[in-house]
Order: C-alpha cells, then structure tokens, then sequence
C-alpha cells in the first residue's frame, strides 16, 4: 500500500527534492535521487522511505522560511 502510493506520488516527490532549498544548498546527493526515482521497485525494497523523510525535511523548510518571511505572529510581538 506505501509503495503503491509513493509510486503514483513520486512525480511530485521528484519535483519536491530536486527543486527545493536542500538540494539548493547542497545538502542532497541529487544524482542517487534521481536514479533512484528512476528505477522500478524490488521486491523489499523500502529505500522510498527515506525520499519520503527529506521530502518532510522540504516541506519544513520551507514553512518556517515563509513563516519568517510573515515577520513575528502576534503572540511573539506581545513580548
């Protein structure tokens, strides 16, 4: 069920890690991505997880840099 669903999101996956701020920075191995975006899945196969992690890792990144791009909420002003 994981790997069925990692395979119809890993277009997006794909667009996630390659074209976000870690791989900007340097921080991924890009071409190990997108090789193994590439392939087909084996049999045991559970490498997808980890693409899934740095995927949140992205997606964090790139809240709290629009969250500081807002400026400070009103409960932090207050102090």
């Amino acid at each position: 069920m994981c790997a069925a669903a990692y395979l119809r999101q890993r277009p997006l996956l794909r667009d996630l890690l390659l074209g976000g701020r870690l791989a900007e920075q340097g921080l991924l191995d890009v071409t190990a991505i997108e090789h193994y975006l590439t392939r087909d899945l084996a049999e045991g196969d559970f490498d997808y997880f980890r693409l899934i992690e740095i995927g949140d890792i992205e997606r964090w990144v790139r809240a709290v840099e629009a969250r500081v791009s807002r400026g400070p909420s009103f409960d932090q002003r207050r102090y």
